[in-house]
């Protein structure tokens, strides 16, 4: 009897133990108790939103991938790995008490193949090897698609480096519903829901017309739109964005406020003020940068060795009480370009520091500096690519290291290649769409 009982109580601990320290996805380490992962999420909820994840799936290479080391919470301690990391995100990492747990697993490189979407963003690349140039103001000339300068090109003129990342291997359109979570020093959280619609006029691989949007008397090279879903009081606030070709073009920007149930029309000293929902992103540094590459100066650092997180999971990582995403990540060693950015005009932002990955030219961290040069922002950005190996943004998150105040935004959909016309860009449609009041 007592042998029994001896017994049901092992067997009792071993399942309280496995149910405490669930197994954290593809790693072989235990989670920490307030890591939630995708559907888990319980902000998916809290927006009115399900995770429905990518709509081609995820990548079965970087998904199984083995892991070779980890770093951080359960593992090896992060003092090993400082010097392949930015020293704001490491700083970041070795104080779990104040951001919350993260962990770095370290898998192998997995090569791109050279099929489908990237295998005709590579046959273009030959095609119009050599056709184009870059102007006395910076801007790219004789452009059609693929990546427009070599490797060695890039390295040895910082304008061609930035115009490889501009024109780097992305998709035609795409549609992310985004969350957006705001946490500051004392926990507070706020929460918003926004959808990012996106549609490109050259480059364009897999929608006809390819690979250039025709006609296009504008000369326009992308539009944006950004309309906000959820809390209530910025409902229906929809920011559209046209980025036009020419150097000498500013962007046109208006912004729908519901309120005044009016259309604003932007200024282009605006792009470096915060974007709306209290977010720690500015319009021109979001997502590293989404600027006019020739209204800034650009000084090419260097390159070194690095954790990259331009190939990671697909899945978005949440600490649900702490800073951070993509908290239990896979990361590869590679030399990342670091390149730093100087407005012309600096208004809030003094510089910006970008670390490039070269082979898929994502920006997997970045830097903002105040207008006294200060650290203020530091940008995380997972990207991950699903099974037909298109890129998309999984887990990031925006940390103001002077209030320690932090930004996440993750996706619960992302669709590709929908055909959107330039047409479907007008904010009367949009308002149609996404008004509230």
């Amino acid at each position: 009897m007592l042998k029994k009982l001896f017994l049901s109580g092992i067997l009792a601990f071993m399942m309280v133990f496995i149910h405490q320290s669930a197994w954290a996805e593809g790693t072989g380490l235990p989670k920490a108790p307030n890591w939630a992962f995708g559907a888990d999420i319980p902000i998916f909820k809290d927006v009115g939103v399900s995770y429905k994840g990518w709509n081609n799936g995820p990548n079965p290479a970087v998904e199984n991938a083995k892991i070779i080391n980890s770093w951080g919470y359960k593992a090896k301690p992060v003092e090993e790995i400082k010097d392949l990391l930015p020293e704001e995100f490491y700083e970041i990492i070795k104080h779990p008490e104040i951001w919350g747990d993260f962990r770095i697993n370290e898998i192998e490189n997995i090569p791109i193949p050279s099929t489908g979407h990237w295998g005709k963003y590579r046959e273009y690349t030959e095609k119009y090897k050599g056709t184009c140039s870059i102007d006395a103001k910076g801007s790219i000339k004789n452009y059609i698609a693929g990546q427009p300068f070599t490797k060695e090109e890039a390295e040895k003129d910082v304008m061609k480096l930035m115009w490889n990342w501009q024109k780097s291997c992305y998709c035609d359109d795409s549609f992310i519903e985004f969350v957006i979570s705001n946490i500051d020093e004392s926990g507070f959280v706020r929460n918003a829901l926004a959808d990012h619609i996106v549609m490109r006029f050259d480059n364009r691989l897999e929608t006809d017309p390819q690979p250039l949007y025709k006609p296009n008397p504008q000369g326009i090279d992308n539009i944006l739109a950004f309309p906000y879903r959820y809390p209530y009081n910025i409902g229906g606030t929809i920011m559209l964005t046209y980025r036009y070709l020419s150097p000498d073009k500013d962007d046109d920007m208006w912004m729908y406020i519901p309120s005044m149930r009016r259309v604003r029309r932007m200024s282009t000293a605006q792009r470096q003020d915060r974007m709306p929902a209290g977010m720690n992103y500015v319009y021109d540094t979001n997502e590293g940068f989404q600027g006019k590459l020739e209204r800034w100066k650009w000084k090419y650092i260097g390159k070194k060795v690095m954790l990259s997180a331009a190939n990671s999971t697909t899945t978005p990582q949440m600490d649900v009480k702490g800073h951070l995403m993509g908290v239990d990540n896979k990361y590869y060693r590679t030399p990342l370009y670091i390149v730093e950015g100087r407005p012309e005009r600096a208004i809030t932002i003094s510089k910006i520091r970008l670390y490039i990955d070269p082979e898929r030219y994502q920006i997997p961290y970045a830097i903002n500096y105040d207008i006294k040069e200060k650290p203020w922002f530091f940008q995380y950005y997972g990207y991950a690519y699903d099974s037909k190996w298109f890129p998309g943004p999984v887990n990031m998150f925006s940390i103001d290291l002077q209030r320690r105040y932090t930004t996440r935004a993750f996706f619960s959909s992302l669709t590709f290649h929908e055909g959107r016309k330039a047409e479907d860009f007008t904010m009367e449609l949009l308002k149609q769409k996404y008004l509230k009041r």
